[in-house]
């Protein structure tokens, strides 16, 4: 009880100041205990980084591990555009401090891998240290004597090769080639494994798919084969209603009218229009990428068959009045009956 406590402190923690200066900045610096990230003067005051670079990789430096970084997201958050951000993102990525990576997960899913590194100069300076201490050992020379006992007794293989030229004809065609510098040491002791074999490690299924999905997106929007205004508007209303339905179809005024021939066609194609929403609003994914990739591939994948064309109705001709008799016929123009025209006929 009668030991004092050296490393209590003496006092509350209080702001430091520095002395007056006649001008530029004065700073005050009070001390963290939480909530704080701790950025070098390599990155706040790099010569080539925006400020946008340098606020955008502030704001990731002091989020946790796991955080979702996103263009979109970004976006939201602050008031700058998403082609500004993707232009910061971009000064980070040259800069070395940002690095997005593909990654394939042990389920086959390929994800990005977004790295942050607090200091790139540090982390490229780590290789070299790494050799120069490889290299500074040098002087300690006794033990490094000893090691050419070994490769002494591992050498009777190349000590034959240089008997091999005298006689091509017994030597082996690999320790031939060998010799001659065409096969690396690796295949050396390998007589039956062909070099060749090497390249073919590398097999990726995934790419030769990713061809397919792109041509099955550049499918053309159908088109209606007749000009009707009318329909085309209420194609129109149609798509920029969808997000009274559902908000994940929330449509741009450029893409309602990109859309809207392809829902004339439908309509064109006796649809009715309640059907056409029902197509477009079933089955609706979380959080769709793209509203407008997501309409645009139902209303073409899905287009409905064209129907048969009507049978053509032959409407009977008029009735008319005889102008002869009085009697009632059908004829296509007023006249007289075919009684009346037969009995003129043979009174003539």
């Amino acid at each position: 009880m009668d030991t004092n406590e050296l490393n209590a402190p003496s006092r509350a923690p209080s702001r430091v100041r520095r002395p007056n200066t006649r001008s530029g900045v004065i700073h005050e610096n009070t001390r963290h205990r939480n909530r704080f990230t701790v950025v070098g003067d390599h990155f706040s005051q790099h010569p080539d980084l925006s400020f946008l670079a340098r606020g955008l990789g502030l704001y990731i430096q002091s989020l946790p591990d796991g955080v979702i970084i996103a263009i979109k997201l970004l976006s939201a958050r602050f008031p700058e555009s998403e082609a500004r951000i993707a232009t910061g993102l971009r000064e980070l990525e040259t800069a070395g401090y940002l690095s997005r990576d593909r990654v394939r997960l042990p389920n086959g899913q390929i994800v990005t891998r977004t790295t942050f590194r607090n200091h790139v100069e540090a982390e490229a300076g780590a290789a070299a240290p790494a050799v120069r201490q490889d290299r500074t050992p040098r002087p300690p020379r006794p033990p490094r004597e000893q090691a050419p006992a070994r490769p002494s007794v591992q050498r009777p293989a190349p000590s034959r090769a240089p008997s091999a030229p005298p006689s091509p004809v017994d030597a082996p065609p690999q320790e031939q080639a060998q010799a001659s510098g065409e096969l690396p040491p690796l295949w050396a002791g390998f007589d039956d494994v062909p070099p060749q074999k090497q390249p073919d490690v590398p097999a990726t299924p995934v790419p030769p798919q990713r061809p397919q999905q792109a041509r099955r997106s550049r499918l053309p929007l159908p088109t209606p084969q007749t000009f009707d205004p009318e329909r085309d508007q209420a194609a129109r209303d149609l798509l920029a209603s969808l997000r009274v339905d559902d908000p994940r179809l929330t449509l741009a005024d450029r893409d309602v009218h990109r859309l809207g021939p392809a829902v004339a066609s439908w309509l064109e194609r006796r649809v009715a229009p309640e059907a056409v929403r029902q197509e477009l609003l079933k089955g609706l994914p979380e959080r769709p990428d793209s509203p407008r990739a997501l309409i645009a591939h139902r209303l073409t994948v899905n287009m409905p068959g064209a129907l048969p064309p009507a049978p053509v109705v032959v409407r009977p001709d008029p009735m008319q009045d005889c102008d002869g008799c009085g009697r009632v016929f059908r004829a296509p123009r007023p006249g007289r009956c075919g009684d009346c025209r037969t009995g003129s006929e043979a009174a003539a």
